[in-house]
């Protein structure tokens, strides 16, 4: 390939007194090997040629290192990346904030301890009456809610968590997965309603100001409700802080911020899962296996990851840029198992 790109990588090394002294250079690739063998970068180019068509930045890092980071097609360190579903991986970690705080007492909790305004008379389908904070983060809840409607109806801002309620459930809640952006709106709404600030004003003032990200946009209903399931826009290193957070277990620069117990249950199988990520579920974030190293992630349309990989110590974040991952899940995938694990895995 004729173009070339660049790959920056940064290299941190302990020095006498125990100052740091940081090294960045940017290296530019045209299909060359690295010294110890063919680079990862350089295997994008060879192997995945369709990935090269869809992936916007990539970016691999242990702990306090970054160990890979490139971009493509125009993107850069600062682009702002639709993130879409990941958004409900960000609003799962806002409601393990609270019950850390104390301000949601458990994930059994009804909905309406939070809502009741939504579930008193005939506003709620008898069979919804008990529905759970749990039966929502693992996408149990058997709302009936049509995904291609609320998509449309949401984008116009339009709250219809009533109505949902009141219809029938597909299934009894609790029992069956079923991928809805309602259940995540929801647990937006209760965040609102428990913080009296909106979800992304939380985010601002607490879990993102800890963790450095500055955030650019998060849509609202018209009730200025964040939107739960999708529609943050976020940088690729902020990205990466909301992974390596899950991969520390909730602690972050000697705080807990979101309790270790949390983090672990929501990076374990609540469900078997399902369509769209077609692995297995925890709480808004999806599990699955990768030439055997349990991989933890957040999932967004046409191909955005934030990827834990727990005993490799190490997180990938993927970006694709809009309209071109059609296979959005299987391209980054695909990619991560056949370019980028074989490498990880000798670095560990």
């Amino acid at each position: 390939m004729r173009n070339a790109f660049t790959l920056m990588i940064v290299f941190r090394e302990a020095m006498p007194k125990k100052c740091l002294i940081f090294f960045v250079f940017a290296f530019t690739f045209n299909g060359i090997a690295s010294a110890q063998g063919v680079d990862p970068a350089t295997q994008i180019q060879q192997e995945a040629p369709q990935a090269i068509k869809t992936i916007a930045s990539m970016i691999v890092a242990s702990p306090d290192s970054i160990l890979v980071e490139s971009y493509y097609g125009g993107a850069k360190v600062k682009t702002p990346n639709n993130i879409y579903s990941v958004t409900k991986t960000i609003t799962g970690l806002l409601i393990g904030q609270l019950i850390t705080e104390g301000k949601i007492h458990s994930l059994d909790d009804r909905v309406s301890r939070y809502l009741p305004e939504l579930f008193t008379g005939n506003k709620v389908h008898p069979s919804l009456r008990a529905l759970t904070l749990r039966n929502l983060i693992t996408m149990q809840s058997g709302l009936g809610w049509d995904l291609k409607k609320q998509l449309m109806e949401l984008s116009h801002r339009v709250n219809n968590m009533p109505l949902v309620l009141r219809q029938p459930p597909r299934t009894i809640p609790g029992t069956t997965f079923n991928y809805d952006d309602a259940n995540a709106h929801l647990l937006s709404m209760i965040i609102t309603r428990l913080t009296r600030m909106n979800a992304s004003t939380y985010a601002s003032r607490t879990l993102f100001k800890s963790l450095g990200i500055s955030a650019g946009f998060w849509g609202t209903d018209l009730k200025g409700n964040s939107i739960g399931g999708y529609s943050i826009l976020m940088s690729s290193r902020d990205m990466l802080q909301i992974g390596r957070l899950i991969l520390a277990k909730g602690k972050w620069k000697g705080q807990q911020l979101i309790s270790e117990q949390f983090i672990s249950e929501a990076s374990s199988l609540s469900s078997p899962g399902g369509w769209p990520g077609m692995a297995g579920y925890g709480y808004l974030l999806w599990i699955d296996s990768l030439n055997g190293q349990k991989m933890i992630y957040g999932l967004g349309y046409g191909g955005q990851f934030i990827a834990i990989f727990p005993d490799l110590n190490q997180v990938v974040i993927i970006t694709c840029r809009d309209g071109l991952a059609l296979d959005g899940i299987n391209i980054p995938k695909d990619f991560i198992r056949t370019t980028l694990l074989p490498w990880m895995s000798t670095i560990h």
